[in-house]
C-alpha cells in the first residue's frame, strides 16, 4: 500500500479560504486560486487506481444469534491484537430498539426499549446527550437520553385523520426546541389532500408547535439541511448557497456564497455538511464535489468548514466518483473513504496534513455498505444491510472479524464517549 496519488500535479495540495470575522449581512472575500488552477490543470489530474488483487473479505452465512443479542466471529484471542477502543456504539434494529454495543468487548450490552417502536433515524443534539428518534412510520418523534437510556418524551403531530411526517429534524443547543421539515397527508373519504412541505418550531418542552418558519425566498422544497451555530443564535439553510437566519424570529440577516471560496468559474457545490462524532466542535469535514465547466466534468475533493467563523479549508482529490462514503478518523489526521462499485470495492485512505490519498486497496465487499471509524481510530466498521458490522484493520484493511447481532439494522451507527452515569446493562 506504498502507492500515493497527488490529486493534481504541480499544485499546492491544498487551499484555505478565510472571510474576515464579521457579524452577520457583513461582506466576503473571494479566492480563485484553486478555481484558476482546477481550470488550467485539465487532464493533469492523477488516476485514482486501486491495488490489485483485492483482500478477502468476511465470510458468507454467519448463523443468527439464538440465545445472545450478539455473537463475534472467529473468536478473537485475548488480548485483541488491534484494539477497536473504549467508546459505546449505538444503532437501531428491527427488535424495535436501540443497541448499545462495548467497543471493548464488542458485543451489545443494552438495549434502549422504544415506546414508538423501529427507529428509523436517529438524530443527535449538539450536546451529544440525546437522540432524536424517528420512527418507521416518519410520524413519531421520541427523545431518549443516552446517560440513563430512558425516553424523556414522544411527540407527533398527527391527529384524526391528519397524518404528518417528518422528513428531517435540526435540535437546537439546549434542546429547548427543534426545527422540523414536515408534511401533512389528510385522509378523505375518495382521496388524500397532501399539503405542503413546510418548516416549524417544536418547543420539546411541552410538544406544541411555535411558529412556522418561512422558506428562503418564500419557495417550498422537497428537503431541507439545516444546522444551528454553536450558541443557537443562527439557523443555517444549505441551498446553493447559505442562508442565515436570525433564530430570535428565524427571519433572514446574510447569506454565504461558499462557493466563492473556490473563485469564479466552477459550479455547482455539492457539499453536505456532515457530522462526525470525532470532528471539532462547529466543524463539518467531508466530501465535495463541483463542476469544471470548461471540460465538463465533476470533480471531488474534502472540505473542512468552521460555520460560525465562515471559514473554508478544502483541497481536491481528483475525478468524480459517485457512491462514496467518507469517515473521520480521531484527531482528524486521517480520514477514510469506501467505494460501493460492485466487484469493485475499494478502501481509500485519506491524509489530511498532507492532502491527498495515500492508499487505496480493493477489497471483497458487498452490494450495500456503511463505513465508520472506530474510538482509537484502529478499526474500520462497515455495516448496513443486515445484521453484522464487519470490522477490518484501519493501517492494512485486513480484515479481523464480524459483530453478528440478532437482528437487522436500521440505521446509522454511532460511536460516542460512555456517559458519566450509563444505566447498567440487561
Amino acid at each position: 500500500m506504498s502507492r500515493t496519488h497527488e490529486g493534481i500535479t504541480g499544485l499546492p495540495a491544498g487551499r484555505r479560504h478565510r472571510c474576515a470575522r464579521h457579524s452577520p449581512g457583513g461582506g466576503l472575500a473571494v479566492s480563485g486560486l484553486l478555481a484558476v488552477g482546477l481550470l488550467l490543470s485539465g487532464a493533469l489530474f492523477a488516476p485514482l487506481e486501486a491495488q490489485h488483487p483485492p483482500l478477502p473479505g468476511p465470510p458468507s452465512g454467519f448463523p443468527m444469534p439464538e440465545t445472545e443479542r450478539s455473537l463475534v466471529t472467529p473468536e478473537p484471542e485475548e488480548p485483541r491484537e488491534v484494539a477497536a477502543g473504549d467508546h459505546l456504539m449505538y444503532i437501531g434494529t428491527y427488535r424495535e430498539g436501540i443497541y448499545v454495543l462495548d467497543e471493548e468487548t464488542e458485543s451489545v450490552v443494552d438495549v434502549i426499549d422504544l415506546q414508538t417502536g423501529m427507529a428509523r433515524t436517529l438524530y443527535l443534539n449538539p450536546e451529544a446527550t440525546r437522540f432524536y428518534v424517528r420512527d418507521i412510520s416518519y410520524e413519531q418523534l421520541e427523545i431518549v437520553d443516552i446517560a440513563t437510556r430512558q425516553t424523556l418524551d414522544v411527540f407527533t403531530l398527527s391527529e384524526g385523520n391528519e397524518m404528518v411526517r417528518i422528513w428531517n429534524v435540526a435540535v437546537a443547543p439546549g434542546d429547548e426546541y427543534a426545527v422540523l421539515l414536515v408534511q401533512s397527508y389528510r385522509e378523505l373519504p375518495d382521496r388524500f389532500v397532501v399539503g405542503p412541505r413546510r418548516l416549524v418550531q417544536l418547543d420539546v418542552n411541552s410538544g406544541e408547535v411555535l411558529r412556522e418558519i418561512p422558506w428562503p425566498d418564500d419557495r417550498e422544497r422537497l428537503s431541507a439541511t439545516m444546522r444551528f451555530s454553536q450558541d443557537g443564535r443562527w439557523l443555517y439553510f444549505f441551498l446553493d448557497d447559505i442562508r442565515i437566519y436570525d433564530t430570535a424570529d428565524f427571519t433572514e440577516i446574510d447569506r454565504w456564497d461558499y462557493s466563492d471560496a473556490l473563485g469564479g468559474g466552477l459550479e455547482e457545490l455539492s457539499f453536505g455538511f456532515p457530522n462526525s462524532p470525532f470532528d471539532e466542535p462547529g466543524y463539518f469535514t467531508g466530501l465535495f464535489r463541483t463542476t469544471d465547466p470548461v471540460h465538463d466534468r465533476r470533480l471531488l475533493g474534502i472540505a473542512r468548514v468552521q460555520l460560525d467563523e465562515r471559514d473554508i479549508e478544502f483541497f481536491p482529490l481528483g475525478p468524480d466518483w459517485s457512491g462514496l462514503r467518507f469517515s473521520l478518523a480521531p484527531g482528524q489526521d486521517h480520514a477514510y473513504a469506501l467505494t460501493n462499485d460492485v466487484d469493485d470495492w475499494q478502501f481509500w485512505t485519506i491524509d489530511m496534513d498532507a492532502k491527498r490519498i495515500t492508499s487505496q486497496q480493493r477489497f471483497r465487499g458487498r452490494s450495500r455498505m456503511s463505513l465508520q471509524t472506530s474510538s482509537s481510530g484502529d478499526v474500520l466498521y462497515i455495516y448496513n444491510a443486515g445484521n453484522t458490522i464487519d470490522l477490518y484493520e484501519a493501517d492494512t484493511y485486513r480484515y479481523l472479524r464480524t459483530i453478528v447481532l440478532d437482528a437487522d439494522t436500521t440505521t446509522s451507527l454511532f460511536v460516542l464517549p460512555r456517559p458519566d452515569s450509563a444505566a447498567g446493562g440487561r
